[in-house]
């Protein structure tokens, strides 16, 4: 039984450290550092090695004793100081490690809570936001340091943290570029207003958040280094291959999408910022998030591991649809906190499948996702609004289905016409009015022969749902359909009705 000395190395606040830029650009650099800097090039710089195992946030490495380990992350810290100011690890060390036998299970958890208890005590740098004689960096909060001449129309004084972001930013839109562009005559946009947005209308954008299910405890469970090297890999590639099958995808329907998207020189509608194992962020149109969430997790579901065995992968998803100038941080939570509130719901259930959760976010509403829905979207007599989150397929409670439901109200099946915005907005201010304006609305469309899509065989605009979410029973579906129809590609909807 060899025993050896194990390091486990975490960043605290990945998110906030990633997401908390103003600019996109910032965020992509920010992602690079973390993803190819700090648990990559850092650690072979010092090590001349790669890290055992690196999955879930942190990485594992071995030593042959503890002064080895010791002068590691010494010198790798010092990296982290110079080349990536604002960046906090955490580090937990831990003796008679055994690597290579079944004590390794026990000796892993037992190093993930002493990194638990490292990161509990971590005590936050507070940043003086006004020195007096230090001006403040417009992108990031911190002081004013280094005048930043990489933009050539906005030259400026910026702080340390953001010029290292915007350092990487080259090398991280050429790796992207490398990985999931093979045709080379498309680029990635490096600008929100790239992403498709027509002039003329309100600009939104939405971010998405992807989590695989249950990876935690499957990691957790595994019995040897070999078994959560081999998880991790399979993985990363499972992610990589669904990300790379959504690209191709945009791309098989880049003139499609080019009729009805602002797209400029071969840009595609899409900003991939986290590819990370099980977590993936991008950002993209706002008619574009629900779909492009649909398409990756369509493909991860299907992924294989080296043996040509199912990987039995689901994932989460999360869509906030929010305007372009919305504190793209904010954004992110809203994202997160949907991918979650799918998980939840995802988890009460039983079920085994994926499931996505999505909302749009107007100007000035503010709260957690919970406050925002019970104040905005229950009606005067108790009736709530929203039939989210869905399951991926058909069904009830299926995307699949509620996407063609939305195609049918959007253009006319006999006619094939669209229908008008403000019948839109008529059905959508109906839903929150008192129970004889609902039937009477519905009589007048019966009288003009325009009928509402059908929907698990009710006639109500609101009925009992058989899978509650909230402490409210009744529900509409007709609040998301409006939504979904405004929020998905038209052209889809057409053909898809």
């Amino acid at each position: 039984m060899n025993k050896e000395t194990a390091v486990l190395i975490d960043i605290t606040g990945i998110q906030e450290y990633i997401f908390q830029n103003k600019k996109l650009k910032e965020n992509i650099g920010a992602s690079y550092i973390i993803e190819h800097l700090v648990y990559k090039q850092y650690i072979k710089d010092v090590l001349k090695k790669e890290a055992e195992f690196e999955g879930g946030g942190n990485c594992l490495l071995r030593f042959p004793d503890k002064e080895q380990a010791k002068e590691f992350t010494k010198e790798w810290s010092k990296r982290l100081l110079v080349l990536t100011p604002s960046l906090v690890p955490s580090i937990a060390v831990k003796e008679d490690f055994d690597f290579d036998s079944t004590q390794f299970p026990e000796d892993y958890k037992s190093l993930n809570n002493e990194l638990k208890k490292q990161k509990n005590s971590y005590i936050p740098v507070t940043h003086l936001l006004s020195h007096g004689i230090n001006a403040e960096c417009s992108h990031s909060n911190l002081s004013m340091e280094i005048y930043d001449r990489s933009d050539k129309d906005e030259s400026e004084y910026i702080s340390a943290s953001v010029k290292a972001k915007l350092r990487v930013l080259s090398d991280a839109n050429e790796m992207w570029r490398l990985d999931f562009l093979k045709n080379e005559s498309y680029k990635f946009p490096l600008e929100l207003d790239n992403l498709g947005s027509k002039k003329g209308e309100d600009s939104h954008i939405a971010i998405v958040h992807i989590d695989g299910n249950g990876m935690g405890e499957r990691f957790k469970n595994c019995k040897t280094l070999k078994e959560l090297q081999e998880l991790s890999g399979s993985l990363v590639k499972a992610t990589n291959k669904s990300f790379l099958s959504l690209i191709n995808k945009i791309i098989e329907n880049y003139r499609k999408l080019e009729k009805e998207f602002e797209l400029k020189e071969n840009i595609l509608p899409i900003r991939p910022i986290v590819l990370g194992g099980d977590d993936i962020t991008f950002v993209t149109d706002a008619k574009l998030g629900i779909y492009f969430a649909k398409l990756f997790m369509e493909h991860f579901v299907t992924e294989k591991d080296n043996n040509n065995k199912p990987l039995n992968l689901t994932a989460c998803a999360g869509v906030a649809i929010i305007k372009n100038k919305y504190p793209f941080y904010r954004g992110y939570q809203m994202a997160e906190a949907l991918c979650a509130n799918a998980k939840k719901i995802r988890r009460d259930l039983g079920d085994q499948g994926s499931w996505l959760d999505y909302q749009v976010f107007p100007t000035g509403i503010y709260g957690g996702l919970k406050e925002i829905r019970e104040s905005h979207y229950i009606t005067g007599d108790g009736n709530h609004l929203l039939w989210r989150p869905y399951k991926l397929g058909d069904g009830i409670h299926g995307l699949d289905s509620m996407r063609k439901a939305a195609g049918e109200l959007a253009f006319n099946p006999i006619s094939n016409e669209q229908m008008p915005r403000s019948k839109y907005k008529e059905l959508q201010n109906i839903l929150g009015k008192s129970k004889e304006e609902r039937q009477s609305f519905l009589l007048q469309e019966e009288f003009r022969d325009r009928k509402l899509p059908q929907w698990d065989n009710s006639d109500s605009l609101f009925r009992e749902k058989s899978i509650n979410v909230s402490s409210i029973k009744t529900v509409t579906p007709y609040y998301d359909m409006i939504e979904i129809s405004e929020y998905y590609p038209e052209f889809l909807l057409k053909e898809e009705k």
